[in-house]
């Protein structure tokens, strides 16, 4: 089992990759992203299926994570390597805070 983490942005800016176990049985991640304070925000939650630590990795939007401006919940029910946010634009006194949870079984 992996997490619980946290990243929290409050200007356009991409967080850290933070990094699932993909080998856990079954897979499931639960995220949440909350938007704090007044102002305007949009947002992104990517996911990738390659190592989230080497510089070449591609990175895919959320189906349903994407183009965001409310607080939301969503979930990853097949394997990824790493999940992250990403804030696109930002106006006012605003944030957006991310929270993921992993469970499963390793083995």
């Amino acid at each position: 089992m992996a997490g619980p983490w946290t990243v929290a942005l409050s200007a356009a800016a991409t967080s850290a990759w933070l990094p699932l176990d993909d080998k856990v049985n079954p897979f499931s991640v639960g995220f949440g992203v909350r938007v704090n304070n007044t102002g305007d925000i949009t947002y992104t939650v990517q996911h990738c299926f390659g190592d989230p630590g080497s510089s070449g990795v591609d990175f895919f939007d959320h189906s349903f994570a994407s183009a965001r401006t409310t607080t939301i919940d969503g979930n990853y029910e097949f394997p990824v390597k790493g999940i992250r946010l990403v804030v696109t634009s930002v106006s006012g006194n605003v944030g957006a805070r991310l929270n993921v949870l992993q469970a499963g079984k390793s083995g």
